[in-house]
C-alpha cells in the first residue's frame, strides 16, 4: 500500500512539475506579447 501510495505521489509530483513549467512559459509568452503590443501603440 504505502509502495503505491509513494508510486502515484511521484507520478503527480511529475506531472505538476510539468504543468506549472508549461504555466509559466505561456504566462510569460502572453505577458512579451502584451508588451510588444503596447509598445506598437
Amino acid at each position: 500500500m504505502s509502495r503505491t501510495e509513494s508510486l502515484i505521489e511521484v507520478i503527480l509530483r511529475r506531472s505538476w512539475s510539468d504543468y506549472t513549467q508549461k504555466s509559466g512559459r505561456k504566462l510569460a509568452y502572453t505577458m512579451t506579447l502584451t508588451r510588444s503590443a503596447k509598445e506598437e501603440r
